[in-house]
């Protein structure tokens, strides 16, 4: 069975004003496992997701798409 990423959308208020929200809906709209996360202190680059232990700045569905095939490869 293949290890489960762990994606995490920033809910802090920055990345809320910024659409971590929406970002978290379409994921899982998409099928995406990913799951709401708290506050990492970096706000200037909302919204931020984190993937693993790498954060994805300024966080879409592609950019988020395109890590996970480059993990996968």
């Amino acid at each position: 069975m293949p290890h489960q990423v762990l994606i995490e959308v920033c809910q802090g208020p920055e990345c809320d004003k910024c659409g971590g929200p929406k970002l978290l809906a379409e994921l899982t709209m998409l099928g995406i496992a990913a799951q709401a996360g708290h506050c990492q202190g970096l706000c200037h680059e909302a919204p931020m997701a984190r993937i693993g232990k790498r954060a994805i700045a300024d966080a879409t569905v592609d950019k988020i798409a395109i890590r996970l095939e480059q993990q996968s490869a």
